[in-house]
């Protein structure tokens, strides 16, 4: 896999590097991403936004669906259980494909820290909309 290349195809995904989401690993069998939590990740209760932790796990899914499968593919269904706060000031959303067919693919994401403390659990059903000749050969 070219990293650099699927970097480059992601670096339009707007949202989740202006929340400073980074792609650090994509392997025909799972892609890693990362985000330093900062105080603008935060709730009230001064904990990590729950939604921050989703669209770090959604991303991941996306970046190894996309990038690996070479086929548009967008979330149909995401479950995610959050398991507990994290202790370190880093997470990490590591996906993994438990199913890849011809229109549907089902996913597990796990969240943790640089501590290595679990965060949540997602599992994702994503929707093969089609072949895509930009994501071919990543």
């Amino acid at each position: 896999m070219d990293l650099d290349r699927i970097k480059s195809f992601f670096k339009d995904d707007r949202y989740c590097f202006v929340n400073g989401i980074e792609i650090v690993e994509v392997t025909k069998d799972y892609a890693v991403c990362r985000a330093q939590i900062t105080n603008s990740h935060l709730n009230a209760n001064n904990t990590v936004q729950g939604g921050f932790t989703f669209t770090l796990a959604d991303f991941a899914f996306a970046v190894h669906s996309n990038s690996v499968l070479g086929r548009w593919t967008v979330s149909q269904n995401v479950n995610i259980s959050y398991i507990r706060p994290p202790k370190g000031k880093m997470l990490f959303a590591k996906a993994e494909p438990v199913h890849i067919g011809k229109s549907t693919v089902l996913y597990r994401v796990e969240v943790y820290d640089e501590l290595n403390t679990k965060v949540a659990c997602i599992t994702a059903n994503g929707y093969v909309l089609g072949e895509n000749a930009a994501l071919k050969n990543l």
